[in-house]
């Protein structure tokens, strides 16, 4: 008996962490896992993924269907840097679908360090990986578009050599009051900037960071 309330109990922690983690960050998903585990839902999503920054700055997310936008922002080689994410909101969710379409909401601060778990654990698992000094910073909170989208400071390095990785986020409930005489398309959202998992491998293997702001810039960049 003793075994089978362990068992139990360990299958219940394992689902419990589940609901707020993800086994693949894959870039071609990697939006639709952010809404999964922010949101606690298996509701279908249609992912765009903008090839410029222009069009990713002027999408919404929408609800009927779901419909979520996800941005990559390149370091200086054109390699995955910053993943830039716009998914529904919990409670916009349950007043479309029902109150069991959705969980928790979670933030992207909780993205970010199921991330750095997941390329530590890599990164360990590498014989001759030397650890680097790595902080997961609480997540800034922004108010406006123009805010989100403005020059962020992915990672910054303290006196002691310590690399801080930073989130930034944008949340705007469907049922916070203060938001009621908005437009609806306006409303609903989390939108979220996080380290490219890529990127993060690799400064775990010794690549020298980009300490720069980056900026979702409003001119097209691509074709």
């Amino acid at each position: 008996m003793h075994a089978v309330r362990c068992s139990i109990g360990c299958l219940l922690a394992l689902l419990s962490f589940g609901a707020l983690a993800a086994d693949n960050w894959a870039l071609a998903t990697f939006c639709s896992e952010v809404q999964r585990v922010t949101a606690e839902t298996s509701i279908k999503t249609n992912l765009t993924v903008h090839k410029t920054s222009w069009d990713y700055r002027h999408s919404k997310p929408g609800i009927e269907p779901v419909e979520i936008h996800e941005y990559v922002s390149p370091d200086a080689q054109g390699r995955p840097k910053m993943v830039s994410c716009k998914v529904k909101a919990v409670d916009h969710l349950q007043a479309i679908y029902g109150p069991k379409a959705a969980g928790r909401q979670g933030t992207c601060e909780q993205v970010t360090r199921n991330i750095v778990d997941q390329e530590r654990g890599r990164a360990g698992a590498i014989p001759g990986t030397r650890p680097v000094a790595l902080q997961i910073d609480p997540e800034e909170q922004v108010w406006t578009g123009s805010s989100y989208l403005a020059p962020f400071e992915l990672l910054s390095r303290d006196a002691s050599g310590t690399l801080h990785v930073h989130t930034r986020y944008m949340r705007i409930d469907w049922n916070d009051w203060r938001w009621y005489i908005m437009p609806n398309k306006l409303r609903g959202h989390l939108y979220c900037s996080v380290i490219a998992p890529e990127y993060l491998a690799r400064l775990l293997h010794g690549e020298a960071p980009e300490l720069q702001p980056i900026e979702i810039l409003p001119e097209p960049d691509g074709d």
